[in-house]
């Protein structure tokens, strides 16, 4: 009779049974929404002498709670990690990855689902190597400023990575990036800055996964001003009379020309040095005498500043005579022939 009672209406009732599963999943629904997000898995702990080569990098959850709790979820809320300390160098397969919640929503979210459960970390073992420490510019000197020979302490450095790391390291370098303003390069004051240690390949890029030991070096190197340069004849400077009977034809130095050096402004407007007064006073013949470069205020001879003038004295009657008179283009005419007095007899 029971069971005669359930038959009666059975498709009404399955239908309502439908129904209120529905309606449970739809109320459980918007009361507790679910949604599934990625989250980084970190690993913890690794051994000392081991470093992380590879790792399951993220890890799925499914998270239900209250429409405004997962709406204000931020990515730092919940983190994800594997713990290492039992894993060996190589291949560690089910390390268990434990999930974090923070506190303000611990009772306010709920983790139904998670994939994978267990990571996969390789570890790599760890080897170091002692490298030197090159100091590297970014910028250039400033036009009429160098940098002097640059000192990095400590000069070397401790690496620490995997083998395959250290392979790949072409240099180990402090870059010294900083653009120096032009009241700098005046005073020309070293540079002394503390800068980090970089590890590089052969293309320049920066390695990472390497340890330096220590991480920074201290960079000094001073700034010098180097002078532009100029090649300028020599003239020389001749002073007095010679002899009455003597004249001064010409003056021959040796060597005729100087490279000063010094501002590029003060170069621009040098075209000739001067050599010190040499006396001709009385010469009577040549003189061949030694003088001295003087170069003008702010540039230096880079040259000898020393030079041989030899001052050509001649008689003053073997100095050239004066260039004759030019000849006119149009011809003289001759004279006309004058008839005899008397004229011609017949």
């Amino acid at each position: 009779m029971m069971f005669t009672r359930l038959l009666d209406n059975w498709p009404y009732k399955i239908f309502s049974v439908i129904i209120a599963i529905g309606l449970y999943f739809y109320v459980s629904g918007q009361l507790n929404p679910q949604m599934t997000k990625d989250y980084p898995v970190t690993v913890i702990h690794v051994p000392e002498g081991l470093s992380k080569k590879d790792a399951t990098p993220t890890v799925t959850l499914q998270l239900s709670g209250s429409a405004g709790a997962l709406d204000g979820l931020r990515a730092t809320d919940i983190s994800a990690t594997v713990d290492a300390s039992v894993a060996h160098a190589g291949v560690n397969r089910n390390l268990p990855v434990t999930v974090n919640v923070v506190p303000e929503y611990r009772d306010r979210i709920a983790i139904v689902g998670e994939q994978p459960s267990v990571a996969v970390v390789t570890l790599d073992k760890l080897e170091s190597e002692r490298r030197p420490v090159h100091v590297i510019f970014t910028h250039a000197a400033a036009t009429g400023y160098a940098y002097g020979t640059p000192l990095a302490s400590p000069a070397t450095v401790k690496l620490v990575a995997p083998q395959s790391v250290l392979d790949a390291i072409k240099d180990v370098v402090v870059d010294l990036d900083e653009r120096l303003d032009e009241g700098h390069w005046a005073d020309t004051s070293p540079i002394d800055r503390v800068v980090e240690i970089e590890a590089r390949d052969g293309d320049g890029r920066r390695i990472a996964g390497v340890t330096a030991m220590p991480a920074e070096a201290r960079v000094t190197v001073s700034i010098v001003r180097v002078a532009s340069v100029k090649t300028v004849p020599i003239s020389p400077a001749i002073i007095g009379r010679p002899a009455s009977s003597a004249a001064v034809s010409g003056a021959v130095v040796d060597p005729s020309f100087a490279i000063l050096s010094g501002p590029a402004d003060i170069l621009a407007k040098t075209n000739v040095v001067m050599t010190s007064p040499i006396d001709v006073t009385g010469a009577g013949s040549d003189l061949r005498r030694t003088a001295t470069l003087e170069a003008p205020q702010g540039l230096t001879a880079t040259t000898s500043r020393k030079v041989t003038v030899t001052v050509q004295i001649v008689p003053v009657s073997q100095t050239p005579p004066p260039p004759p008179a030019p000849v006119s283009a149009t011809p003289t005419p001759l004279p006309r022939p004058t008839a005899k007095s008397g004229g011609a007899q017949h």
